[in-house]
């Protein structure tokens, strides 16, 4: 809605005639009266000139009013009330026209809402920048998976330069690797057999231990005492080096063998060969000897039901079960030596200065680790190698790592077979300190 000016209405105002309005007419006319004899010649008589000089100036001011009559109008109502109004209908008109303009344009959205767009401007801006932080994301990740990708890629080559095979490694892969396809495993099969190999000696001393049928104590202490005799006359004896009771050296590969259990414990040749019957004898007989050769007699069949009888004989199921404790832990040192694992340890252990008979093509379990834990770093070019190529040093590591665990494991059991021994000793000594006669040990009543 917009406001015009209407038409300017007419003021009647009254006609006045003040005094000080005809001053002026006055003035002029004086001026303009002459002297008395110009007058009287202007003016035939009085009267008529002074008629006609009122009319005059009654005329004059009457034209005089209606001028100021009309300048008032003009005034009053041209200048005072239409510009008034036409001013105020001015403003009245600019101000609607500024609200709704401004309202339509600011919320309508049929007249280019600018709030609208605003709002549309707003969100547009918002998902500019929700996109923008998503794709910084995204090429964030990007660059990170690209640098775990060429960490993995480099830690690979690293890797695969540091583990190459080099004479060192493959020299612990020889000695612990299988000796063929029917074998299960160098070290491991070698390990296996050796603990194998100790419960059969125990088992195979325990006829002669408990005077079973067909051994020599079957028939007691005397009858074992002469087979051990021809035993080591035959065997064993050697008069170069002191032995009585022969005259004739035995067999040169057994001679005085049977008592150099630490010849075949901690020798440079470590490995026994268990098919050669001799050196099964040689074993056979250090163990025995060792341990001890005294066998009790047999108990007599007519006191076997007797309290006495059945005492001896439960007393010598426990001296052998505690023999073989002691037959397992010298079984086992001794069958560590027996070979078996099909591995050839002759380049690694001539190579370390030792003669190439006391390598074995077959070696026992204690030579695979004597070759591994000593006589490899023996050899002169295992020193150059680790100078010269500075990854053989970690691959070594690794190497001296698992031997390590092995060594540990071997440990474990040494420490485990020697607590047995002690428990077995220790209840041996139990057994000696029980009074014989009841009849002391008795109470005082």
């Amino acid at each position: 809605m917009f406001f015009t000016s209407g038409p300017a209405k007419e003021t009647q105002v009254p006609k006045k005639s003040p005094l000080w309005m005809a001053l002026p007419v006055l003035a002029f006319c004086a001026i303009l009266t002459p002297s008395s004899n110009a007058y009287a010649q202007a003016c035939e008589t009085p009267m008529d000139a002074s008629s006609d000089f009122s009319d005059l100036a009654s005329d004059i001011v009457d034209e005089l009013n209606d001028f100021i009559d009309q300048e008032e109008n003009f005034i009053t109502e041209l200048v005072t009330h239409r510009a008034k109004y036409e001013m105020l209908n001015r403003l009245y008109e600019f101000d609607f026209n500024i609200r709704v303009g401004l309202t339509n344009w600011w919320w309508n959205s049929s007249h280019n809402c600018f709030l609208c767009a605003m709002k549309h401007q707003t969100m547009q801006l918002s998902a500019d920048q929700v996109d923008q932080s998503r794709q910084l994301g995204s090429l964030m990740d990007a660059q990170m998976q690209n640098e775990i990708t060429n960490d993995v890629n480099q830690q690979q080559v690293e890797a695969t330069r540091r583990y190459q095979p080099n004479e060192a490694s493959c020299a612990v892969d020889s000695l612990a690797a299988p000796g063929g396809a029917a074998t299960a495993g160098g070290v491991t099969q070698a390990y296996l057999m050796s603990r194998a190999l100790a419960r059969a000696m125990a088992k195979e001393a325990q006829p002669r231990r408990a005077n079973a049928t067909g051994s020599p104590s079957e028939m007691g202490s005397g009858a074992e005492s002469n087979w051990l005799w021809n035993d080591y006359v035959n065997k064993w004896c050697d008069p170069a080096v002191g032995d009585q009771g022969c005259t004739v050296a035995a067999d040169p590969v057994t001679a005085h063998k049977h008592t150099n259990l630490p010849g075949l414990l901690w020798g440079d040749k470590q490995t026994i060969d268990m098919e050669d019957p001799k050196q099964r004898d040689i074993v056979e007989a250090a163990t025995r000897y060792f341990i001890g050769l005294k066998t009790p007699n047999p108990v007599p069949a007519q006191v076997i039901n007797a309290p006495q009888g059945q005492e001896t004989i439960l007393d010598r199921r426990t001296q052998s079960a505690r023999l073989n404790t002691i037959y397992n832990v010298v079984g086992q040192l001794v069958a560590e030596r027996a070979g078996g694992s099909g591995v050839n340890t002759q380049d690694v252990r001539v190579a370390a200065g030792l003669p190439p008979g006391d390598a074995a093509t077959d070696a026992s379990y204690r030579e695979l680790m004597q070759a591994m834990t000593m006589d490899r770093h023996r050899d002169p070019q295992w020193v150059v190698r680790m100078v010269n190529e500075p990854e053989a040093v970690l691959r070594e590591q690794g190497s001296v790592n698992a031997i390590k665990m092995q060594q540990m494991n071997d440990l474990y059991k040494r420490w485990e077979e020697l607590l047995w021994m002690s428990a077995a000793q220790y209840a041996n000594n139990l057994d000696s300190d029980i009074p014989h006669d009841l009849d002391d040990a008795a109470p005082t009543r």
